[in-house]
């Protein structure tokens, strides 16, 4: 029979693990199956008990009897009924989460959702908040705790920058680049005077909602945000490093060479090389989406994924 001072212990040592969790991996906690990776190494490294990590896993479906490198699974405290209207602003940064507001939603009740306070909720949503305290219309977003407002990106329409003009690729779609660039593709459609059965033709220039009356012929070059898509490639700036891309992706220089074998025992490296961005599995490759690259959002056909098109190295392969 267990004590009430041993159920006090094993109780703070959830909370303890519960709140160790969701700092690293935000309110609805995943994981990305990783090389080496066990069920029991990874709930000794989260401080939870197989158990509670098998539950969870299995609970949003994941399939634990053969582990997969890049996997996703579900950690302990996921709740698939609320963490359905819950997004990550960025793959790399999973503590930058938004809630999706839902009709009736209010302050109160959103944050009783969460387990957090009024005052949390509302300090960390000053700019969206309709008079300081009325959440903004249904289909946006709350920032949740765990929010850094210099590395995350906020998915709401009043950051997204006006004037945005995207030279059509090949291959593109209207649907698709309304999704790249999460705005409305009836409201793209309307804005450009074409309707869902136009063929988009390439270097067709296509304005991106929010474009209003005072926006220049011209626009400007549209960026295509990293937050948006996967197998991310970018270009190195004028002055930027595999050190300051890896600050700004929350990821490491090893991780950055580990997906970039060519670039490991270079020490300067010119501006204007294309760099792939962790994660960036197998399959990426030849399939490279161009993020944060004012007018461009296709990756050179002639770009050989920094020696990912060759043999697959040992270290991607294992």
């Amino acid at each position: 029979m267990r004590t009430p001072l041993l159920l006090a212990v094993l109780l703070g040592l959830h909370a303890v693990a519960a709140d160790t969790i969701t700092k690293e991996y935000g309110f609805c906690p995943k994981y990305a199956i990783q090389s080496g990776d066990t069920i029991f190494q990874l709930a000794e490294k989260l401080n939870v008990t197989t158990e509670a990590l098998t539950e969870a896993a299995t609970g949003c479906g994941a399939d634990l009897s053969l582990l997969q490198i890049d996997q996703e699974i579900c950690l302990p405290g996921y709740n698939s009924t609320i963490c359905t209207h819950v997004l990550e602003t960025d793959p790399d940064r999973p503590w930058c989460q938004v809630y999706e507001v839902q009709d009736g939603d209010t302050i109160t009740s959103v944050a009783a959702l969460f387990n957090i306070t009024e005052e949390d909720l509302v300090d960390l949503n000053a700019d969206y908040l309709e008079d300081g305290w009325a959440l903004p219309y249904a289909g946006q977003y709350v920032r949740m705790p765990g929010w850094n407002q210099k590395k995350c990106r906020d998915f709401n329409d009043n950051d997204t920058p006006d004037c945005q003009m995207y030279v059509v690729q090949a291959g593109d779609s209207a649907t698709m680049i309304a999704q790249k660039f999460k705005v409305s593709l009836e409201d793209m459609l309307e804005l450009n005077e074409l309707n869902d059965t136009d063929a988009l033709q390439p270097n067709f220039k296509l304005k991106i909602p929010e474009w209003n009356e005072t926006c220049p012929p011209e626009g400007i070059p549209a960026v295509v945000p990293a937050d948006t898509v996967d197998c991310r490639v970018t270009q190195l700036g004028e002055g930027e490093s595999l050190a300051l891309l890896a600050e700004e992706y929350s990821t490491s220089v090893q991780d950055i060479q580990k997906v970039n074998p060519t670039l490991k025992n270079v020490t300067t490296l010119q501006p204007g090389i294309y760099v792939n961005l962790p994660p960036f599995p197998r399959a990426c490759v030849g399939n490279g989406n161009l993020v944060d690259v004012a007018g461009e959002s296709t990756v050179p056909e002639d770009f050989d994924y920094n020696g990912l098109k060759g043999p697959i190295p040992i270290s991607l392969a294992c």
